[in-house]
């Protein structure tokens, strides 16, 4: 996606757009550790409305307490950017 934002609800409309096109859900989508990503997936994969609700719900489910749901699909974050920064850090 190239834009001149990259806020939530930008990010949001385009992934819905691409989903409309693709016509395929999606079980698994890997994102990096940018909030607006992660909750633009959340709104447009998930059945959740925010990430915070997706959080919660998959505590719940860890946890094994009553009310939660499966997610339509599950958002993992790849640390692999963030452990690539640190491994250049000068010393």
């Amino acid at each position: 996606m190239l834009s001149e934002k990259h806020d939530n609800n930008s990010i949001s409309y385009w992934l819905a757009e691409w989903l409309r096109d693709v016509k395929s859900p999606l079980l698994l989508v890997v994102t990096d550790q940018s909030l607006s990503l992660m909750q633009a997936v959340t709104q447009t994969f998930t059945q959740f409305s925010s990430l915070d609700a997706y959080i919660s719900n998959c505590s719940k489910l860890i946890l094994k307490e009553p009310g939660f749901e499966i997610p339509k699909c599950m958002i993992r974050n790849d640390f692999n950017h963030m452990m690539h920064l640190i491994s250049t850090w000068p010393s």
